[in-house]
């Protein structure tokens, strides 16, 4: 190992480890210092991007509710007499929790220019729905997510259930292909999943009070994404 340097104070060049007898044993290397300054550094970034994504959603969390919470309801209400209208209310409903509730605040909250995060996060989450699917799963061990623990009572996990529910829903839209009760029930337990399994812990992780309260804190300003979406 090399000849020890001799014993400094702390702050010169490591920090003294005693051993059982009190007296020093050793002096550990300016790594450690190092290794403690990195994890400060990664606890202040991961501070500042949940600051970003809890103002994000407490800005525009209530509008983008108030889109979400009446598709699941007429989602619901769709079940028993017309699984494949439940199922396509339902898949939207879920479409836009990942990509409003989910996928805008995270990647916004990893840019710290609001400019660039503003349009990196529109650019992201224009297009086809899949691709916001294949960005949460991005930002899946970032953001400590856990899609794989994301499951139907049954055991049945949700995240890839969601694709092939979503090949259901095209085949009804597009080809009229039928969709029966049991797809549409997976679906709308789909979305209470996404619901209490992500959106409602990243709400109080992020010091939220929704779903208890409104999404907005007393000292944001209520935004709506979806004018947003209308002027660009």
């Amino acid at each position: 190992m090399g000849e020890l340097p001799e014993v400094l104070p702390w702050g010169v060049h490591g920090f003294v480890v005693t051993g059982s007898d009190g007296e020093p044993d050793y002096v550990a290397s300016m790594d450690a210092a190092y290794e403690q300054q990195a994890v400060v550094i990664q606890e202040g970034i991961r501070a500042e991007a949940e600051d970003r994504a809890r103002s994000y959603l407490s800005k525009n969390g209530d509008a983008i509710w108030r889109r979400v919470d009446p598709l699941l309801v007429e989602a619901s209400a769709l079940l028993p007499e017309h699984p494949g209208a439940s199922l396509t209310v339902c898949l939207t409903a879920c479409e836009l929790i990942i990509r409003f509730l989910l996928v805008r605040p995270l990647l916004g909250g990893l840019v710290f220019d609001d400019a660039l995060a503003e349009r990196l996060a529109r650019e992201a989450t224009t297009g086809r729905t899949n691709r916001d699917r294949e960005i949460l799963a991005m930002l899946n061990s970032t953001w400590e997510l856990r899609l794989d623990r994301l499951k139907l009572k049954d055991g049945t996990n949700v995240w890839p259930l969601l694709s092939d529910l979503v090949d259901r829903r095209n085949g009804y839209v597009h080809r009229g292909e039928p969709v029966d009760e049991v797809a549409a029930q997976q679906a709308n337990r789909c979305a209470d999943q996404l619901v209490a399994g992500l959106v409602g812990p990243l709400a109080s992780r992020l010091g939220l009070r929704w779903p208890e309260g409104d999404w907005l804190e007393d000292w944001d300003v209520p935004g709506d994404p979806f004018a947003k979406a209308r002027k660009s």
